[in-house]
């Protein structure tokens, strides 16, 4: 929620405020279906010893990748609309299956899993908001890791400043006593051959403290009703990632010709 406020305020008050909500995009469900499988092979390993065999990772994908697909619809891109929604659903599950075995044979391996998809709600004195998420995984020896799927590689120094890191970071510290030995994401990159992308994040105290700021102003802009256009060059403001595109009276869809 804060990462949208932060991208575009417009498209927060559409959806969590106005309730207009519309379906995840393509890179999201597929994110599901990598997520879902990357979960429960760790868990096994945390429980049993053990990753799931290969057949399993990828059924795992492929059955969530479709079940949120079905469930929730999908936000089509104007690329995928001309393919099809049935080509362009089983060109998702194929980069799930992907993505998820990339995780499988290159990461789980070196993994020692202590906490997997761990919720957490910390009352933040003085604020008038909560902090929820959930990590992705704490490891046996301390450390954080974050996983996503993008469709390129990021900046090497990505890690270092990432919002869901620092947040996540921080809820560590609450939850532990201690802040992590060590963080890292994960990025398992949807390129031709996919690959995996591992980056270190380090915080410090300002960090923190930055964090909370952020958070305390986007919480009392929030409440005060305050909900103003991202700027029409940015990336979310294209019929591609913005699925609000046409209901938005300030975007580049409300541009006309003379």
């Amino acid at each position: 929620m804060l990462g949208l406020y932060e991208k575009c305020p417009v498209a927060y008050e559409k959806r969590y405020v106005q309730g207009l909500r519309i379906p995840p995009g393509s890179a999201a469900i597929i994110g599901t279906g990598a997520h879902v499988s990357a979960a429960a092979d760790l868990t096994s390993k945390r429980d049993t010893g053990a990753l799931l065999p290969d057949d399993q990772i990828a059924d795992l994908a492929r059955d969530s990748t479709n079940g949120a697909w079905d469930k929730e619809g999908v936000y089509l891109s104007p690329q995928e609309r001309f393919l099809g929604e049935t080509k362009a659903k089983g060109e998702a599950v194929d980069e799930a299956i992907g993505l998820a075995t990339l995780h499988h044979r290159k990461l789980a391996p070196s993994l020692a899993p202590l906490h997997i998809e761990r919720p957490f709600t910390i009352e933040l004195n003085g604020f008038p908001v909560d902090l929820s998420g959930t990590i992705d995984l704490q490891t046996a020896d301390g450390g954080l890791r974050d996983l996503k799927t993008r469709r390129a590689a990021p900046p090497a120094d990505f890690a270092d400043y990432c919002m869901d890191l620092t947040c996540y970071g921080l809820a560590a510290k609450a939850l532990d006593g201690q802040e992590p030995t060590a963080m890292y994401m994960d990025f398992l990159v949807k390129s031709k051959t996919p690959r995996l992308v591992t980056l270190e994040g380090h915080r410090t105290e300002g960090a923190y403290r930055a964090f909370l700021l952020r958070l305390e102003a986007v919480s009392h802009a929030i409440e005060s009703g305050s909900f103003p256009p991202c700027s029409p060059e940015h990336w979310m403001c294209s019929e591609t990632w913005c699925g609000y595109f046409d209901k938005c009276p300030y975007g580049r869809a409300a541009r006309v010709t003379i």
